[in-house]
């Protein structure tokens, strides 16, 4: 697990971090960072899901 990351609206999340490196480029990886169920920080990241989802849909799309 990794330290705690601090967000202005939802506070000290404790989350567990997974990194998964290309098998044929070790300069990239991806970051996976989780909460456990129940916990202050997965309802810390439910919030902030919520919030992003609501900006997605009040965003207008342009034609491309």
């Amino acid at each position: 697990m990794a330290g705690p990351v601090h967000h202005p609206v939802a506070g000290d999340l404790a989350l567990d971090r997974e990194t998964l490196t290309a098998g044929t480029d070790s300069d990239r990886q991806l970051v996976i960072r989780t909460a456990e169920p129940g916990t202050p920080s997965y309802e810390g990241l439910r919030l902030l899901a919520s919030w992003a989802a609501g900006a997605e849909q009040s965003t207008p799309r342009t034609a491309a």
